[in-house]
């Protein structure tokens, strides 16, 4: 087992950036990424858009580490496609982020994880590499984002999140060799 999760979790908050609290986004008040749901969730109590603003890269790393990285099992996905897998995860939800995984490596698209898309992912990445995988989990997730409310309003960002998360997927991939 090895760990990616700090590289990969530098390029997700270079993502998300800082706080935000557009009316016009269903998770209300959001920080690096994690929402006041997510953050109430997280320490099992209400918090403010106030408690929001004041969280810390190290409570908001922790909660990535236990809430998406984890759950994905980001730590047994190939260099790079562990990052593409974790963002998507942190962007659209987790069980988005392995529906997208499964149907590529013809996995059953339950939305969870497990061995069997490890194996899927493994054989798909020993026949086409993992940099094939990155590509098609690039192309998947941006019909997924043209299929969604908001697109007129967020579109454009997602789509260049996409790509960004793509080359550094390809990047982490190229110095792995």
């Amino acid at each position: 087992m090895r760990d990616n999760f700090q590289a990969c979790l530098k390029t997700v908050f270079a993502n998300e950036g800082g706080y935000v609290n557009d009316p016009r986004d269903p998770g209300g008040a959001t920080n690096m990424g994690i929402t006041i749901s997510t953050l109430s969730q997280y320490l099992g109590k209400e918090v403010t858009p106030d408690d929001v603003k004041k969280l810390t890269v190290d409570v908001a790393g922790a909660i990535y580490r236990d809430k998406y990285w984890e759950p994905l099992c980001c730590d047994d996905l190939p260099v790079g496609v562990d990052l593409s897998v974790f963002d998507m995860g942190v962007n659209s939800g987790i069980t988005r982020a392995a529906k997208i995984l499964q149907g590529i490596v013809d996995a059953t698209p339950d939305g969870v994880i497990g061995p069997k898309t490890l194996a899927g992912v493994s054989e798909y990445c020993t026949i086409h590499g993992s940099s094939n995988l990155v590509l098609f989990y690039k192309v998947a997730r941006d019909a997924f984002y043209r299929s969604i409310k908001g697109f007129q309003y967020y579109g454009t960002g997602w789509l260049n999140r996409s790509s960004r998360v793509a080359k550094e997927s390809e990047l982490m991939i190229l110095e792995n060799k």
